[in-house]
């Protein structure tokens, strides 16, 4: 039988190590969860650790709406504000309310925790049997206890922080601390950003095995780790987080810095727009090519070797170029084959239609500037998921899924 430990589960919850309760009950309550999993088919297709996973995260949601604490509500929130509905993938229907529990919720909240424990990005249709099947049996759960749940303090500790005042600094880097590295919500996101801060704590232990020495040096790390990536399926910063659900404010779309209107665009924009017809894209088949165009049309000197530039990509084919003012030329190699462009002898559409959502999914495989650029513009038509029969859902959302799998990448400025 599936249990889920106690270890887990507490540190999972905002005022861990103190245990409430409150949290006696949820505790209770997700073990009750776990167990009418245990022959279910996302234990048999994902196994136990990623269903003990799931089940925690779906009992952080229920306190989460039971005490109207606002981290649910303020993804829906931002996600709207984006994109114009409450959730990704799903049209939801008249019985969905708004900041209570709802199956949709569930189901969503279940691909998250699965797709985001994957090693292969976008393999799994949050529509998939097992996950729906699996959200609508805690779903029956959750309905029954929702009447009388309790709600759990620690979880509404936030409606009483002021961000801005200096006297409860503590409290805010407590709560902040808690959302990025343990909140039911945001850590699954975040998992490659954890992995990387978790080598660089084994090195930093290694090179200091007095713990006395090591102790402020990882708090160090956590503490920017924290401060200086995204989390989350919409890769906000912890601070635009806090901001969202105690005071409801939403993300500050990004803006031109005042002086980039009268900046002198990159010097490489202005050779690639001089040398390519004045367009900013230009597609080339290999690494040969490559040197040729950089040498022959945009004046590069070559530095009298034969490696030529950029010699890490002299076995890899398909490069996209794209430029733009601010950061020059960006060189995607094994991209090409994907972008439809009448420009673009390159493109393959059987390639496209079966690979192209690495685009997408795979972490830092192109960068963001061209991503967004080829979406906006139409040029990836052709990408899609293995699983999804209607063809759209990729195009559809790409941006939040963007959002989801490139995290630092998608902020990156």
């Amino acid at each position: 039988m599936m249990k889920i430990d106690k270890r887990d589960y507490m540190m999972m919850q905002p005022g861990y190590p103190d245990e409430s309760e409150a949290d006696k009950f949820y505790f209770g309550m997700a073990n009750e969860m776990a167990s009418a999993l245990d022959n279910s088919e996302l234990l048999r297709l994902f196994g136990e650790p990623i269903v003990k996973d799931v089940v925690l995260a779906v009992t952080g949601y229920f306190q989460d709406i039971v005490a109207d604490a606002g981290i649910w509500r303020s993804f829906c929130t931002i996600h709207k504000h984006l994109y114009g509905r409450l959730l990704p993938f799903f049209t939801l229907g008249d019985d969905y309310v708004e900041s209570e529990l709802n199956m949709v919720d569930v189901q969503f909240i279940t691909w998250y925790v699965v797709e985001c424990s994957l090693l292969d990005n976008g393999t799994v249709s949050p529509f998939h049997p097992a996950i729906a099947d699996a959200a609508a049996t805690m779903h029956r759960f959750l309905d029954n206890y929702y009447d009388f749940a309790p709600v759990a303090a620690d979880y509404n500790m936030m409606a009483d922080i002021d961000i801005y005042d200096q006297e409860q600094i503590r409290q805010v880097y407590d709560f902040s601390y808690w959302l990025f590295w343990n909140s039911y919500f945001m850590r699954h996101a975040a998992a490659p950003t954890m992995r990387s801060t978790l080598l660089e704590g084994q090195k930093i232990v290694a090179k200091n095995p007095d713990p006395d020495t090591a102790r402020p040096l990882l708090l160090e790390l956590n503490h920017n780790t924290m401060s200086e990536n995204p989390t989350g399926p919409l890769a906000l910063y912890v601070r635009e987080w806090l901001s969202a659900i105690i005071d409801n404010k939403l993300p500050a779309q990004p803006k031109p810095r005042p002086e980039a209107k009268t900046a002198e665009p990159h010097k490489f924009y202005k050779q690639m727009m001089k040398a390519n017809d004045g367009k900013p894209i230009r597609f080339i088949a290999d690494y040969a090519g490559l040197n040729k165009f950089l040498i022959d049309h945009m004046g590069w000197k070559p530095d009298g070797t034969d490696s030529g530039f950029f010699p890490n990509l002299a076995e890899m084919h398909n490069f996209t170029l794209y430029a733009t003012p601010e950061r020059g030329l960006l060189i995607a190699p094994e991209t090409a084959q994907y972008i439809k462009h009448p420009d673009n002898q390159c493109y393959d559409s059987a390639e496209a239609a079966h690979s192209a959502h690495e685009l997408v999914t795979v972490h830092g495989r192109c960068p963001i500037d061209l991503l967004k650029f080829a979406f906006s513009n139409g040029l990836l038509p052709d990408a899609r998921f293995i699983w999804d029969e209607s063809g759209h859902l990729l195009i559809d959302n790409w941006d939040f899924l963007a959002r989801l799998y490139q995290q630092n990448f998608y902020r990156a400025q």
